[in-house]
């Protein structure tokens, strides 16, 4: 810790702390409000991205780890919805090996109990996907649970190559910005919810340099 911080069991005990009882997440939600009335929008979003990435852990990590065939990445496996101009808006961190399916019904799923994140979300009215999310089932659940358009935003085997898609490159941009944060290159956490604290904290961090 620098040397102007009190002792690192007190700065942990306090992170600890709001990250159970949702403060992190709670601060995010009040930002994003904030940052979208600044630019001119409603604090409420009415469209999002979900997408994942998988991140490896270190030796220490906790209980949810898992591997990654895909990526081949033994890890954790970070869910995120986004809103159009990249700012977090909900985070489910998980084994990497929760398939995309699963992943983004946890996600929802957990939109669902945070009252904050519920409010934060309730406007939404359409999400975009890349081709890992596909299927009627989860289609289905979508719009059962929360009466969301789903749209898959597929890649071309005519164009060879980089290729920006439409709307998907947003929420890559946030995995960029959160990984400006050294501590997030891994999960160093034992916590699963730490870890999601972890990524809020990045965010909010870029969020508070806007105003």
């Amino acid at each position: 810790m620098p040397h102007d911080f009190p002792c690192w069991q007190t700065v942990y005990g306090y992170f600890n702390c709001w990250s159970k009882d949702g403060s992190w997440e709670d601060i995010n939600c009040f930002l994003v409000k904030k940052i979208r009335t600044q630019a001119g929008r409603r604090a409420r979003p009415t469209a999002g991205i979900v997408d994942s990435q998988s991140i490896k852990t270190t030796a220490c990590g906790g209980r949810h780890r898992g591997y990654d065939a895909g990526k081949q990445i033994k890890g954790r496996k970070r869910f995120i919805l986004t809103d159009t101009q990249g700012l977090l808006l909900a985070v489910w961190v998980c084994a990497a090996s929760v398939s995309e399916k699963m992943g983004a019904k946890c996600l929802l799923r957990y939109l669902r109990r945070s009252f904050n994140l519920r409010e934060l979300c309730s406007q939404i009215k359409r999400v975009w996907v890349d081709g890992g999310y596909r299927g009627d089932d989860l289609k289905r659940f979508v719009q059962k649970l929360w009466g969301w358009s789903w749209q898959v935003v597929l890649r071309t085997d005519d164009v060879k190559g980089f290729k920006i898609l439409p709307r998907r490159w947003v929420v890559e941009r946030t995995f960029a910005w959160i990984l400006h944060a050294r501590r997030l290159s891994k999960d160093y956490e034992k916590n699963r919810i730490n870890a999601q604290s972890m990524l809020y904290l990045a965010m909010i961090s870029l969020m508070v340099k806007r105003f």
